[in-house]
């Protein structure tokens, strides 16, 4: 099997386990009575992505943890143990605990950093090329 038959393998392995988390965050708003209009304007998440076949990003992730605040968030993740955290302390305890949420603000963060610094450098191209095609331009007047 060649390199890129493995990577669109495991592409299609890692799309299909984000879309679990879209299939646990439409079953735990059908345990709390939550329409999916209510979800996307509580939290801001575009609408219809949870109808969208493809993953949610970290952002959309998080927006859901902040919150839903009573959802397990291992169960969210994993799939293991129950849908609603036992009381509201044992989640706020266990919500700033988590590793896993540490890493998705952590990746969320510098994911953000990652959009500012791509557009900062698009825009960096975009004046280069404005100067070279000057300095050709003058260049070209120079010789004639």
């Amino acid at each position: 099997m060649n390199e890129c038959s493995t990577d669109n393998s495991f592409l299609k392995h890692f799309m299909r386990e984000i879309s679990h988390f879209k299939q646990r965050i439409l079953q735990y708003l059908k345990l709390k009575g939550i329409t999916k209009y209510e979800f996307y304007k509580k939290t801001g998440i575009s609408n219809g992505i949870l109808s969208q076949k493809n993953g949610l990003t970290e952002d959309n992730l998080l927006k859901f943890l902040t919150y839903y605040t009573d959802i397990n968030y291992k169960w969210l993740l994993t799939g293991e143990g129950e849908i609603l955290f036992e009381n509201e302390k044992q989640n706020l305890l266990q919500y700033e605990n988590s590793n896993e949420l540490k890493m998705i603000r952590d990746l969320a963060a510098e994911n953000a950093l990652l959009k500012k610094e791509n557009e900062e450098l698009k825009k960096a191209k975009d004046r280069f090329s404005e100067i070279i095609e000057l300095m050709l331009q003058q260049n070209n007047k120079s010789r004639q």
